[in-house]
């Protein structure tokens, strides 16, 4: 099968976007080799930046092969981008349903969002591929945001330039009854952590609030998380 001009215009434009990233990580690291042997103050501040352009690259990168029309080539990539950096799916102890995505979300209109896309829908269908679904009625679905604690503060990203409708759809799909304004809700916030990565949540509504206070000691290796809902003490 051969690519159709939109395909081969959108994978042309990605291919421009991590050749430029691969340059500015490149320039940035030799600045930040320059100021580490002359022992200028600026060194941490540029290795930040080389670690978020290449990071970019990377994210960039791992969308390439998704846009490619041959099945087989699909579902080869699929499968290794989830066995390399699938998403973390299971119930906490309260019976929430939790998703871990091992890296931050793209901000909007970022090429990348292709990967994720494809990461949370490999993840889900691997997850509930032997085991049924639980359909949540009114919930709040919950963005939260770990940055690594040794990155300045500065890297961290406003809530409304993130990419979360890609992931709402695919979660909705397996474990939401509607993802529909009226039933259910949106809550974002941000965290330090040992690694970067997105914790995404959906909890009943009237359950929101247990889940506020439990956020505030959740450890860096997250909840703990089961392959079916706890059964609950009557």
């Amino acid at each position: 099968m051969k690519l159709t001009k939109e395909q081969t215009q959108e994978i042309l434009k990605t291919i421009d976007k991590v050749e430029r990233q691969t340059e500015d990580f490149t320039l940035t690291l030799r600045r930040a080799r320059r100021a580490i042997e002359m022992n200028d103050q600026s060194a941490p501040e540029l290795l930040l930046t080389a670690y978020e352009q290449k990071e970019r690259a990377t994210l960039l990168c791992r969308a390439l092969p998704i846009y490619s029309p041959e099945p087989l080539l699909r579902e080869k990539t699929t499968k290794a981008l989830t066995d390399a950096a699938y998403a973390k799916c299971g119930y906490t102890a309260e019976g929430w349903f939790c998703a871990v995505i091992p890296t931050l979300l793209p901000k909007k209109r970022n090429t990348s969002i292709g990967y994720i896309k494809e990461i949370m829908y490999a993840s889900l269908e691997r997850f509930f591929m032997d085991k049924p679904m639980r359909k949540f009625g009114k919930c709040t679905v919950i963005f939260r945001h770990v940055y690594n604690r040794d990155n300045p503060k500065r890297a961290w990203r406003d809530h409304d330039n993130i990419e979360i409708k890609t992931v709402i759809d695919a979660i909705a799909l397996f474990v939401m009854e509607d993802d529909s304004p009226h039933v259910c809700q949106h809550f974002y916030c941000s965290a330090e952590g040992d690694q970067d990565k997105t914790e995404v949540y959906v909890v009943p509504q009237e359950e929101f609030l247990m889940w506020c206070k439990i956020q505030l000691s959740i450890p860096d290796n997250g909840l703990k998380l089961y392959d079916s809902p706890p059964q609950k003490q009557v």
